[in-house]
């Protein structure tokens, strides 16, 4: 074997090397991207937990949430201002995860769930919808659209109450009703 064949046959190992290391780069950064998605999928899971178990530890804001998802007129000012701070700080979560859905951090189906999330459990609450009345102004075009959108899409519900819910839903199991 000439030396002009060794400095071929060192070229296409290096060559391969090469590849070899570019395909292992692509996995890395495809895996880190994953884990990424996954932490911030994570941190947005931590924040509503974190919103509801502090309504679930204190009796007093619990009953101020529910109030205000109602509709209550005459709470109190201490109690409306705790259940606008609680809405605030939901509005604030839901611009986190639009952002990051916009930037593509946050996966499509995340948003989704996000969506589907707000559509049945949220966006229906005349107490919210309320609330995005008045703190909508503070937020940037882009969401505002967004969350409108889910506002015009999810008509206002008659409020209903959690223990109606819970003996509505019990009934359904007991019935063995299919989901």
């Amino acid at each position: 074997m000439s030396l002009s064949d060794l400095a071929s046959l060192g070229s296409f190992v290096s060559g391969l090397a090469v590849l070899i290391s570019l395909v292992y780069l692509a996995l890395q950064v495809r895996q880190a991207e994953k884990n990424q998605q996954a932490a911030i999928r994570q941190a947005a899971a931590t924040r509503m937990v974190e919103y509801l178990m502090s309504a679930a530890a204190e009796p007093s804001l619990a009953e101020t949430i529910g109030h205000g998802a109602r509709g209550t007129e005459d709470m109190s000012e201490v109690a409306l201002r705790q259940y606008s701070l609680f809405c605030r700080a939901s509005f604030y979560s839901w611009q986190d995860s639009f952002h990051q859905h916009h930037d593509g951090l946050l996966s499509d189906a995340a948003f989704r769930s996000l969506e589907i999330s707000l559509k049945n459990a949220v966006a229906g609450s005349i107490g919210m919808r309320t609330q995005w009345r008045i703190h909508r102004i503070i937020f940037d075009e882009d969401f505002v659209r967004w969350v409108d959108s889910l506002m015009v899409a999810t008509p206002a519900r008659q409020p209903t109450s959690t223990i109606t819910q819970w003996k509505s839903a019990l009934s359904a199991e007991r019935a063995g009703a299919s989901y």
